[in-house]
């Protein structure tokens, strides 16, 4: 089935699925086809969608640049250590990915073909019990739950906004009441993951979060006077002087809001075009329990350039 375009029809209502292996089959059956796939600096593009081209399996595939290799680095590290130091201590463990694509990318600059966030997530060595998905795209998801057949854990897939309240309430309640430890993935593709989605995701559950704060896109925002955008993404009371440390002052002011809603602790690496060798966003490790810094340095200290390269 992975082998074939599939015309799949979708809603965006909810849908789970419980399985039953250890890992997902599909999963590691698609690492080797991609594996075994070589690159392809001209693939196919998906219905003429553009930022959508088709992947040795048929399905679609996210297209990225060189950069993103080094957040799924961190993303596939963090998921690791996150699920194996809170195997026995906590009964489920969480994974939730509100921006989460098709499951698999094309890293444009290589030509070569890597699994997404969600299967990295699904591949972690110390499973998760629970995972929740979403996005806006109904083909990406649609794709996503093909790739997902054979996953361990029960799996939410939801075809909506990441930032309208009814969506949050269902990734909410996709977590169990009891016993249970979130690791969210906020990484937005622009400058659309508002403040309050964060705020409301998080409230009264145990959770740490990985957040893609784009702080030079919000400096162009400012540049060109989108001020509505800054006052979703950074909420009130965001700096509004254009000195030389502006974002300095937000990275500030950002951190301080996460603070007030009970995030004490964070860790920050910065992510820089290959190309450019400029940075381009900050990739932000936040949590309410400061053993997280410990794992989050220990899983930056390297780039993928060191380990296995995936992409996000």
């Amino acid at each position: 089935m992975l082998f074939f375009a599939l015309e799949i029809g979708w809603s965006s209502r909810i849908r789970r699925r419980c399985l039953h292996t250890v890992y997902s089959v599909a999963a590691l059956s698609l690492q080797d086809l991609l594996d075994n796939a070589g690159p392809n600096y001209s693939p196919q593009s998906w219905k003429g969608r553009e930022g959508l081209v088709v992947a040795p399996d048929g399905l679609p595939a996210r297209e990225v640049k060189a950069h993103n290799i080094h957040k799924a680095h961190y993303i596939q590290g963090y998921a690791e250590i996150f699920a194996r130091a809170m195997k026995n201590k906590w009964d489920y463990r969480c994974y939730l990915d509100l921006y989460c694509g098709p499951g698999v990318c094309w890293v444009k600059d290589t030509g070569r073909f890597v699994l997404g966030s969600p299967l990295i997530a699904l591949s972690v060595d110390s499973p998760y019990t629970h995972f929740a998905f979403v996005d806006l795209d109904t083909e990406c998801t649609a794709a996503l739950e093909e790739r997902m057949v054979g996953a361990s854990a029960e799996v939410t897939v939801l075809s909506k906004d990441s930032n309208d309240r009814a969506t949050i309430n269902e990734v909410r309640g996709a977590i169990p009441d009891r016993n249970a430890l979130s690791l969210a993935l906020l990484d937005p593709q622009g400058c659309n993951l508002d403040f309050e989605t964060i705020r409301y995701l998080t409230m009264d559950k145990p959770m740490d979060l990985l957040i893609n704060l784009p702080v030079h896109n919000l400096w162009r925002c400012l540049c060109k006077g989108d001020t509505a955008v800054l006052d979703k993404v950074l909420s009130r009371g965001w700096p509004r002087q254009t000195a030389h440390n502006w974002r300095a002052s937000v990275r500030e002011h950002f951190h301080g809001k996460l603070n007030g809603i009970g995030y004490k602790h964070n860790e920050a690496k910065q992510v820089w075009s290959e190309s450019k060798k400029s940075p381009l966003y900050d990739f932000i490790l936040y949590s309410r329990v400061e053993l997280a810094k410990k794992f989050f340095k220990e899983v930056t200290r390297t780039t993928a350039h060191q380990q296995t390269t995936l992409a996000v």
